[in-house]
């Protein structure tokens, strides 16, 4: 079977199996790309220390998932990611101050 697989693959399914090997890099380089996207919004997050570390949690956890370390990584999990936090970042810049109760001074 071993040779079969390997006969196949040099002569008559070379460039398919090739072509299929670089979409899988394509998709791979995407990923990383946003793993590091989502590091570097990490790491100049100064204002929400718990979503930094949040956001080096979901980071650490689709780099196991890659290394099968982990649960599977969801590529459209991965790709969504960016746009997550991004709104995560909104809303709580948007809630900022919201449990400090307002004195109005009316004299």
């Amino acid at each position: 079977m071993r040779r079969y697989v390997n006969v196949s693959l040099v002569a008559e399914d070379k460039l398919r199996y090739l072509r299929r090997v670089e979409e899988y890099q394509g998709v791979f380089n995407r990923i990383k790309g946003i793993l590091a996207e989502l590091d570097e919004m990490a790491e100049a997050e100064n204002d929400h220390p718990q979503l930094a570390q949040e956001i080096k949690a979901r980071v650490r956890s689709f780099e196991y998932g890659l290394c099968f370390l982990g649960p599977e990584i969801d590529h459209e999990a991965v790709c969504q990611s960016l746009e997550f936090f991004k709104g995560r970042k909104h809303d709580l810049n948007r809630m900022r101050g919201i449990h400090v109760p307002i004195e109005l001074d009316l004299f």
